[in-house]
């Protein structure tokens, strides 16, 4: 579904985590969280008074003595957790590829719903990761403290790294001081298929902590924004606990299909319902991805975003975009799910030929046409 906006209509943004907000994935630096609960057990035990507590007042973790869990080991458990998942992939693939393999892997065409039905499919093999991390018991005793502190070592060692002016579209979302008009974005929320809501918010605010190119109330109402903005995602079972976690992992946002289905309460669907209900517009609807998994979510949004590596040629470009949405249709004929750069997509929109997805080279571009159009 791709509308034009109206003049003066309210905006929601939604945004992908992985690849989007962040420069690469960053699932793998979730494998580090046992050795952040074992360093934090380890310091707690050199800081004990002599009459230490009964067990019974301790974390599950540091009584069930799982701090002797070794980095290697904890490093060895997680690449087991990868090599499986792309064990189950690669043998999923063989028997539900919706189309016949190619020589050339651009001459594979399947359709909307085809690739749709594919997405889908490979429910089975996500949610079989999530049983099988579960089972292990890998997260077990983790408290949301060790999150923030992995968090906060990976942005200080760059292996966590935001897009450049990731905050551009949030501090669009709240009113700056002395500034009467309302903001430019409405809303602004998150749909991840990331295994921890409570990883992204902390990398969020512990991010916006480090910004100094804004003031400090301008920070302040970042923050307060990034603590109360929706994020749908996965999470950690038990991290308030003071046991820590169950290690189990819960919810159910792991597919394409999912994330869309998170999206309706953003979407024009519902909003426009509630929008009828309480007297004012319905708000136009940006989906801004990266991945395939986020394909259902850019057919649901009213204008729908593929972010691309800022100043790629554009051959190559095309070539990422075909490869990114594989075996996906992305041709210009008929049925095609077809790019154009953000700039020209209200023309093509409006002529009605066909859906389009738009792509910009980063965060900054969308925000800068955003307020272009307002």
């Amino acid at each position: 579904m791709t509308t034009t906006r109206r003049p003066g209509q309210p905006v929601h943004i939604v945004l992908d985590w992985d690849g989007t907000l962040t420069v690469k994935d960053t699932m793998a630096l979730l494998g580090g969280l046992p050795r952040a609960r074992d360093l934090r057990l380890y310091n707690q035990r050199l800081h004990r008074p002599e009459s230490e507590p009964p067990s019974h007042l301790r974390g599950e973790a540091e009584v069930n003595s799982i701090v002797d869990l070794t980095p290697p080991a904890s490093v060895n458990l997680w690449d087991g957790f990868v090599a499986a998942y792309m064990e189950d992939y690669r043998a999923h693939k063989a028997l539900h590829y919706p189309v016949t393999p190619k020589e050339s892997p651009r001459e594979e065409r399947a359709s909307p719903d085809q690739y749709s039905r594919w997405l889908e499919s490979l429910k089975v093999v996500e949610y079989a990761s999530a049983e099988r991390v579960t089972r292990s018991r890998f997260f077990r005793g983790v408290r949301t403290e060790d999150v923030a502190n992995v968090a906060r070592d990976a942005l200080d060692s760059g292996a966590l790294q935001l897009r450049e002016d990731w905050n551009c579209l949030f501090e669009m979302s709240v009113s700056q001081a002395g500034d009467q008009q309302a903001p430019l974005i409405s809303k602004i929320s998150i749909i991840s298929v990331n295994w921890s809501e409570c990883f992204i918010r902390w990398s969020l605010y512990l991010a916006a902590e480090r910004l100094t190119n804004i003031s400090p109330a301008s920070k302040a109402a970042l923050l307060g924004r990034i603590d109360n903005m929706k994020i749908s995602s996965n999470e950690i079972h038990g991290l308030d606990s003071p046991q820590g976690s169950s290690g189990k992992l819960t919810g159910n946002v792991r597919t394409a299909r999912e994330k869309a289905e998170r999206l309706p309460e953003f979407s024009n669907q519902s909003e426009a319902a509630a929008a009828k209900q309480q007297h004012r517009e319905a708000a136009f609807v940006v989906y801004v991805g990266d991945s395939g998994t986020d394909y259902e979510c850019f057919r649901g949004a009213d204008l729908p975003i593929w972010i691309s590596d800022q100043g790629e040629e554009e051959n190559r470009r095309v070539r990422r975009f075909e490869a990114v949405f594989r075996p996906l249709n992305t041709g210009n004929e008929s049925g095609g799910f077809k790019s154009c750069h953000l700039k020209e997509w209200a023309e093509l929109t409006d002529r009605g030929d066909g859906d389009w997805c738009a792509w910009a080279d980063d965060l900054k571009e969308v925000a800068d046409w955003l307020k272009s159009v307002s």
